[in-house]
């Protein structure tokens, strides 16, 4: 469903500050009072501000907002014509799914401040999502309730004050790990389009059959690009990948969007000691000229000085 997002409450009145966004097919979007909000939240991998959007459920068996991520197809020298009307920006916004729990687990595994000594403290979950750079950390929030929480959360609940919540490893782990279960499964009955070629280039280059360990392994590398470094490292220990030598400097590395081999792991294509260049008798006679008095190239470049204006 293309929709243009002037018509929509999350974006300006006017054609000039118009944009075209590619929205999912949600039978509530159609209506225009649906309060479809744009959020600014850190990427929960690199931490950078990273555009989503956030838009309520018609649902009665889930209560729970629908989180989508922004994505920026940029169109120089274009413009849309939509509805006899000429939008200047030809660039395309498309919007997928995104799972809040990625956002919200760098922010939780902040504020909790484990350590070798204590695996952290329990905070209450208003002030667990306090972001003074991301004010909008409160309002993603808000929508999710306690069972949504209680995934990758530990939850304390005291008399007489309320709930009190801690990251948990291992239940963020668990969480992760069914992601990639998952993920597996699809790939198996080939459902993911975009696996395909991961799976025919990981077959050909590693001569390794297309099964549930290649699965996995293409699986983790999606998830992965949504973790800081410290929790792929800890998720690649879960799923046992960590000493698997596929994962070495020597191996292709799996990515979502290309699979491309590292420099190290290109190989040496001559074994033969390189020829000595015959030169040519003028070419001998320029080597063993004197180069004393002679200024460099450079010198030819360098900017003029400016002579002090007399007073």
């Amino acid at each position: 469903m293309m929709e243009s997002i002037e018509h929509r409450t999350v974006s300006g009145n006017t054609t000039a500050n118009s944009r075209v966004m590619l929205l999912p097919l949600m039978d509530n979007l159609s209506d225009q009072s649906v309060d479809v909000r744009v959020l600014s939240l850190p990427s929960p991998a690199t931490g950078l501000a990273s555009a989503f959007l956030l838009v309520p459920t018609t649902k009665t068996h889930c209560k729970t907002p629908a989180l989508f991520q922004v994505h920026l197809v940029e169109a120089p020298f274009k413009s849309w014509a939509i509805d006899n009307q000429i939008i200047a920006d030809g660039s395309l916004y498309v919007t997928t799914p995104y799972d809040p729990l990625f956002v919200l687990a760098p922010i939780l595994d902040f504020h909790r401040q484990k350590s070798t000594e204590s695996p952290g403290r329990f905070m209450q979950w208003t002030d667990l999502v306090v972001d003074d750079n991301f004010p909008d950390f409160a309002l993603l929030a808000s929508t999710l309730d306690e069972h949504i929480i209680s995934s990758i959360c530990d939850i304390n609940d005291i008399e007489n004050i309320g709930l009190f919540y801690r990251l948990s490893d291992s239940k963020f782990l668990a969480w992760l790990n069914a992601k990639v279960d998952r993920l597996v499964v699809k790939a198996s009955n080939g459902s993911i389009p975009a696996f395909i070629p991961l799976i025919e280039d990981a077959k050909l280059l590693h001569n390794t059959p297309a099964d549930t360990l290649l699965y996995q392994r293409i699986a983790f590398q999606t998830i992965a690009e949504h973790l800081t470094p410290k929790w792929k490292e800890m998720f690649l220990d879960h799923l046992g990948f960590k000493n698997d030598p596929i994962w070495s400097k020597q191996h292709v590395y799996f990515n979502s969007e290309i699979t491309k081999r590292t420099a190290s792991s290109l190989p040496n294509t001559s074994t033969k000691p390189t020829k000595q260049i015959k030169l040519s008798r003028g070419q001998h006679n320029i080597a063993k000229a004197s180069k004393s008095g002679m200024k460099p190239l450079t010198s030819f470049f360098k900017p003029a000085t400016t002579k002090p204006s007399s007073k």
